[in-house]
């Protein structure tokens, strides 16, 4: 269970009977018969867990005064770096609106085994979807079919998207997100190149701006990974009030890349507390993960199926898409060596009809 890098605190987990402290973080019924996986909820002030964590019973737990003063303590470290973060992407706007007379360097090349052959147009082998669906609006669709080059993201996709600005701290601290270095569009397909440079392990954050001030919504996306251990995947909605717990926070898909995907309602809650489901599905192949969200409902879709839902403490203000894309809370930092690539298809944004 991610939680975005502005909002880290602490969540207690109970494994065999043991309490463990983790440190973790942070889009339908369509088809077939729906299966839902077991449901992991966790009652704490502070509500980080782990995508590895695997309890297949409700548990509830209590939180130390120790725990609590320390998960205060990172909010309010989590406050300000949020503060750091709109007064760079500020800059970063501004730097953007002024002339550059330069030129990008080239796009990076992905092994041709990474991007899987498929009918033109569709690297994944689904195209992406158009028009408006039951109760849905379709208010924005994207499949990448404009190249840009490593260092010159958003570029053509500027009216509609934005990373997290260079140099900032991922969650765990670990990882740093570097757009310029690791975000291109290519082939169909928007790319994250993970890599260690220089002793930095790059990530990076792209955000959807077209989600700003939406309230409930419809959030699916195509995409596939590298199996890459240290890194993991914590694409979310994350309140634009950047209060948090109190908001919430939706998770999906979420998950090291080296194991499986998750999904997580955090529950819109001072207290905290939390949705978990699990699936067995990894990153290797292409899949559709889609989040509905509606009152007092948030369903996660995987490839089709009903992964799970929730309907505790749903979040009730409006919300942004992030792809964020860094290192894992497991506190293993990653080995310089490991190197591979996330890559999005797709993504399609619906608003309630």
């Amino acid at each position: 269970m991610a939680t975005h890098r502005y909002g880290k605190v602490l969540t207690i987990l109970a494994t065999s009977g043991a309490l463990v402290l983790a440190s973790a973080l942070p889009a339908q019924a369509l088809g077939a018969a729906a299966t839902t996986a077991p449901v992991v909820q966790v009652a704490a002030q502070a509500t980080v867990g782990s995508a590895q964590t695997r309890a297949a019973r409700r548990v509830t737990t209590p939180v130390s005064r120790t725990t609590l003063a320390r998960a205060a303590a990172l909010r309010a470290a989590a406050v300000r770096e949020a503060r750091a973060r709109r007064a760079a992407a500020a800059a970063a706007a501004a730097a953007a609106a002024a002339p550059v007379a330069e030129t990008p360097p080239p796009v990076e090349v992905v092994p041709a085994a990474l991007v899987a052959s498929s009918p033109a147009g569709s690297p994944s082998g689904v195209a992406a979807p158009r028009g408006d669906l039951p109760g849905w609006t379709q208010t924005y669709a994207e499949d990448f079919t404009t190249d840009v080059a490593t260092g010159s993201f958003p570029g053509a996709y500027g009216n509609h998207w934005y990373a997290y600005t260079d140099g900032l701290k991922d969650t765990s601290r670990n990882g740093t997100y570097m757009p310029s270095k690791v975000m291109s569009v290519h082939d169909g397909v928007l790319d994250w190149s993970i890599r260690t440079e220089a002793g930095k392990h790059l990530v990076s954050a792209p955000v959807l701006k077209d989600t700003y001030g939406q309230v409930y919504g419809r959030y699916s996306v195509r995409f596939r990974a590298d199996r890459m251990p240290g890194y993991k995947t914590a694409w979310l909605l994350w309140p634009d009030t950047e209060r948090w717990p109190d908001d919430g926070e939706i998770d999906f898909p979420e998950g090291d890349l080296d194991s499986t995907i998750s999904a997580f309602n955090h529950y819109a809650n001072p207290r905290g507390g939390q949705d978990g489901f699990d699936s067995t599905t990894t990153f290797s192949d292409w899949h559709t993960a889609t989040i509905e969200w509606i009152p007092g409902k948030v369903t996660f879709t995987l490839d089709n199926k009903i992964l799970g839902i929730s309907t505790t403490n749903v979040p009730t203000t409006a919300m942004h898409w992030v792809l964020q894309t860094e290192t894992t809370l497991s506190g293993a930092i990653p080995a310089a060596g490991v190197a591979g690539h996330v890559l999005v298809d797709w993504v399609a944004l619906y608003k309630r009809a």
